[in-house]
């Protein structure tokens, strides 16, 4: 189907508001707010604590942005309803990587003290 068969409101893809949630779900690789405290006993990593704000704070906000996305749904032409699905679902992704990365989630904490040193 076409846009010209489609007769409702048509919002464009991507919206600004897609490019927002790109924006907000990459901006973590560049930007960072790290906190890392740990200790040792005998080389081995007894305490660790690692933390990235940055990519906590900005990941949520990507998936907030990218969910409201889904109300551009009724208005999308029938022909791009799937790509702008599978755009909130990737944005979606990406956002909950930020927020599970800068929890620390995919840290060992041995190999990152160790490669401080």
């Amino acid at each position: 189907m076409s846009d010209e068969s489609y007769s409702g409101p048509v919002v464009r893809f991507p919206a600004t508001s897609e490019w927002i949630a790109a924006v907000l779900a990459l901006a973590p690789f560049i930007c960072n707010m790290t906190t890392v405290s740990y200790s040792t006993s005998n080389g081995r990593v007894t305490a660790f604590s690692y933390s990235d704000m940055a990519a906590i704070i900005l990941g949520g906000l990507a998936v907030i942005a990218a969910l409201s996305n889904l109300r551009l749904l009724s208005q999308t032409a029938p022909d791009q309803k799937i790509i702008r699905i599978v755009v909130v679902i990737v944005l979606v992704g990406v956002g909950v990587f930020q927020i599970m990365r800068g929890l620390g989630m995919f840290i060992d904490p041995q190999s990152y003290v160790n490669s401080l040193r």
